[in-house]
């Protein structure tokens, strides 16, 4: 009597969970919504709201970003604080690394002279480092470093001023350390030429290093996305 008792209230506690009709399936972060008719189940995977547009008009061709400003607000405001104040304007591509990312965003790299300290330069809207912005509950951190992926580049946890990266096929595989910010929604065309340029060798590699003929943001400013 026991025994019988015992699968009557585990039956029960199964049915508290399922839908018999619809045979609902529940998956963790993922959003689920019926459909009638089918009688399956459709998943809508979380998706990020884009809350400002730049446009960045380079040497090479226009690049159209859309910012997550509700994902990494303090970030957005300090790409979008900088665009205003002309900063990337003149600046120079400093990095090209063959099919994993493109750099930017050194005020240095206007001044020629001051070759030696590409890639070592930048500043913030608010006159220091800022903090990341990494949320592992994220769709953007579930989603990656995906190319066409604009995130911030620094020297460390906590660093971020001005550069940034866009990502290519092989930056998938970068470990989360880098806040993501925006995403070449117009202009994907333009990163595959950069990637493929002529560079100067470096330290790091044959196919990774500053374009042997200069890439330049000519100019950046906030628009309107039709």
């Amino acid at each position: 009597m026991y025994k019988y008792l015992v699968i009557l209230i585990l039956f029960s506690f199964v049915l508290c969970f399922c839908d018999k009709d619809q045979k609902t399936i529940i998956i963790p972060s993922i959003k689920e919504k019926i459909n009638p008719s089918l009688k399956e189940p459709i998943f809508v995977i979380d998706s990020t709201i884009i809350t400002d547009f730049v446009e960045l008009i380079t040497s090479k061709g226009i690049l159209k970003i859309g910012l997550y400003g509700n994902d990494a607000p303090i970030t957005v405001d300090n790409f979008l604080g900088l665009v205003k104040r002309n900063y990337y304007n003149g600046v120079l591509i400093h990095r090209v690394a063959r099919d994993f990312i493109i750099q930017t965003g050194d005020g240095f790299t206007r001044d020629k002279n001051n070759e030696k300290n590409w890639g070592y330069g930048g500043e913030s809207i608010y006159g220091h480092e800022f903090a990341d912005e990494i949320n592992e509950n994220s769709a953007l951190f579930r989603e990656g470093y995906i190319k066409g992926t604009v995130a911030m580049a620094n020297s460390g946890k906590n660093s971020n001023k001005s550069q940034f990266f866009f990502c290519l096929e092989d930056a998938m595989y970068i470990d989360h350390n880098y806040t993501i910010f925006g995403r070449v929604i117009s202009g994907i065309d333009v990163l595959d030429q950069i990637c493929d340029v002529e560079v100067i060798p470096s330290e790091r590699g044959k196919y990774d290093g500053l374009p042997k003929i200069p890439i330049k943001i000519i100019n950046a400013r906030i628009i309107n996305f039709k």
